[in-house]
This record gives C-alpha cells, structure tokens and sequence, in this order.
C-alpha cells in the first residue's frame, strides 16, 4: 500500500494504473474465494446494485436429491420398506436410486443392508420408468417375489405419477412411496438471510420446472421466482418506455 501511494503522489500516470491495479486484486481476491468476475467493469457496479438473482440449481441447490419422507402400508415400517428399495436401487445409476441408496445406507445402518444379505435375482431397469427384481430373505412380511421400484404406472398403481415421488410395489401392491427433493448447499439459508438483511432484493430464475423452482425458493424465504427459464431472454429494452416488456407501456405496441 506503501508503495502505491508513493506512485499516486509522484506520478499522475499512476493514477491511470490504479483502477485496472484494484480491479485486477479485487478479481484474484474473489477468484481465491470460489467467484469467478466475467467483466471486470462489473466491479464498479457493485456499489449501486439493490437485487440479487439467483440460479437455483447447482447454485443454491445441490446436484443430488434427497429424501423427505416415507410412507407405507399397515404392517410396513418405513425401515424395511426404505431398506428394501436401497436393496433394488443399489443396481442403477440414477439420481433417484442413488438418493435411496444414499438414505438406506447413512439412516439405516442395518447389518442386513450394509452386508448385503438381501439378494437380488433378475433385475431389470426400464429407462424412465424403474426397476423390477426377485428378493429373497426380505425384511418385509409377504413381500416376497416380484418387487418395483418406480413410477406408478411402472408399479401398476393408480394415481398420478410425480417425478418427486417413487413408489415401491409387490405382488400384492403398494407397499410404499418415498418423497424426495433437491438438497440446498448448506450455506443457501445464510448467505440468503445476509442479502436480505443488507436490504437486497433476492429473486430466483430457473431452467427447472416452475414447481421445483418455487418448492426451493420457499425453502430458502425467496419471494420472487420464475421457473421455465430459458437461456434466450425473451424480452429487450423498450426504448420508449425503457422497460423490459414484451408489449410498450405507452404504445401498445410489441
């Protein structure tokens, strides 16, 4: 610091190198930090921003879903009916199956589980639609045969399919449903909450599906989202209202 003020005061060049000098630190103190700065003009609007908008997946949300709920038939407990579908889901790849897999293994430390004593015969993925398989020395009374782990269409029930619930059906039906949603970073909440109490406005946009989109948005306290979003903005510049609208406020006009 000693050293820039003696080339401020000794040369007026220096004054032309001093805002490409702080732009250049402030970028390389933010990359450290895990921010990339794309223009650096962007820095010297900083000052005057009053809204935040955030991206949600892979942003405030992580790239994995979790679980968020069981339920069963009568005489099912969630720990067998979740350790049953981990015992099926194990064989795919899928982000559903390996949220399953993820829950039987880390709240479910059954010795059943984790020795692999359930065996699978059989097993068969549908793309888009679940898996099916034989188990034997199951921990779920009469669920011997041929199990599903799916849709519901997939696992012949009735009812509407939802890409955030999975079912799980034997021969004689259901026998459970497993909730799940994406996992939000576990620094979404504050750095929101931060923002917020600084006075920003904080929005969210999303390519995801407008439900998804809001489902984590009021998780997080955000109150203004859009979801559907697409990479291609779907509005310009008015220059006679100088809004962003699809339609002039004062001509009418598109």
């Amino acid at each position: 610091m000693a050293a820039v003020a003696v080339l401020v005061v000794t040369c007026p060049c220096a004054l032309s190198l001093a805002t490409p000098t702080a732009m250049l630190t402030s970028a390389g103190l933010l990359a450290r930090h895990g921010v990339l700065v794309r223009r650096l003009q962007a820095l010297e609007a900083l000052a005057s921003i009053d809204t935040v908008i955030f991206d949600k997946t892979g942003t405030l949300t992580e790239a994995r879903m979790g679980l968020r709920g069981v339920t069963t038939r009568a005489g099912v407990t969630s720990a067998e009916a979740l350790q049953l579908a981990g015992a099926l889901a194990q064989h795919s790849l899928h982000p559903v199956s390996r949220a399953l897999v993820l829950a039987a293994g880390s709240e479910l430390p059954d010795p059943a589980f984790a020795s692999g004593t359930l065996k699978v015969f059989d097993i068969r993925e549908f793309a888009g639609q679940g898996l099916e398989g034989r188990l034997t020395d199951l921990p779920v009374p009469g669920a011997l045969g041929l199990v599903r782990l799916g849709s519901a269409r997939f696992c012949r029930l009735d009812g509407p399919d939802h890409s955030l619930r999975v079912y799980l059906a034997d021969v004689s039906g259901w026998l459970a449903g497993f909730d799940l949603d994406e996992v939000l970073r576990p620094d979404a909440h504050e750095a929101v909450a931060r923002l917020h109490k600084a006075g920003f406005a904080v929005q969210m946009l999303s390519g995801d599906n407008d439900a998804a989109a809001r489902r984590a948005a009021d998780r997080l306290g955000i109150q203004q989202v859009q979801g559907d979003c697409t990479p291609t903005p779907s509005w310009s510049i008015c220059r006679c209202c100088n809004s962003r609208a699809a339609r002039c406020s004062w001509s009418g006009t598109a």
